[in-house]
Formats: C-alpha cells, structure tokens, sequence
C-alpha cells in the first residue's frame, strides 16, 4: 500500500483539524463540521462575568492571608570575638546593647515591621506592639 506525500500530510492535518496542503487555509475546523454539531454536543457558552473588581489593598491582603512568616524580635546585639564565644559555659551573661526599658524590634521576613515591649505571661515572654513601622526597614 503505498502513500504519497500529499495524502499523508492531509491525514496528518485532518485527524489535528489543521488545514493541510488540499485543504483552504481560510476554512477553520469548525467551519468544515458546518453549523450542526454531532448528537450529544453543544456549543460552549461563555457565561456573564458579574460581581465587583478587586481592589489592590483586598486583594494583596486576601492572597496573603495563608502566608507564613519568620518572625524574630530582637532583644539587642553584642559583638563578641570567637575566642569569647567558645569560653561560654551555661550560666554566662551576655550583655546586650540595649537597656531594659528600651523597645525591642519586631522582624517579619527580614524587615523591621514594629516595636514593642517585653512581658511575662503566665511563666512565658511575650511583645506588646506599641509602634507599628511604616515603610521597608531591612534589618
């Protein structure tokens, strides 16, 4: 059985819905079935958008509700030579740069987002916010 070319590449197209080398390229697989469709099947129908535009603020928040974050507060800092750091023993202190009644820093994602102060809950630590951070704040 024996095939040339021109059959076999207008097969090709025929079973893609392509038009093929016999075959008009101004006529669209659809045109070809006509304006009746096989039993069983419909045409698709786009149905009506409604509702209202989100806006940039709704939508920024609502995408990220579910999104999970380090969050880090920071205490204070100290700059310490490694000699120092390997002679640490449990019960050492470690003096940080910041005094006690000074706010602590609230890190989310590694930006500076509020400050707060330290409490003792029930046995546990925890921040108050008392200063939310406008703006980016890389820390």
């Amino acid at each position: 059985m024996e095939h040339d070319d021109d059959s076999v590449s207008q097969a090709k197209a025929n079973a893609e819905g392509l038009p093929g080398p016999s075959q008009p390229a101004a006529e669209s697989p659809a045109a070809a079935l006509g304006e009746e469709l096989p039993p069983g099947m419909e045409r698709f129908q786009f149905p009506e958008l409604t509702g209202t535009a989100a806006t940039t603020e709704t939508a920024s928040l609502d995408l990220l509700g579910n999104v999970e974050l380090d969050v880090r507060i920071d205490l204070g800092r100290t700059y310490m030579g490694l000699d120092d750091v390997l002679g640490l023993e449990p019960g050492a202190v470690v003096p940080l740069d910041k005094k006690v009644d000074e706010p602590v820093d609230i890190v989310a994602g590694g930006r500076l987002i509020a400050r707060g102060e330290i409490l003792v809950l029930d046995d546990h630590f925890g921040v108050r916010v008392t200063e939310l951070v406008t703006g980016i704040v890389a820390v």
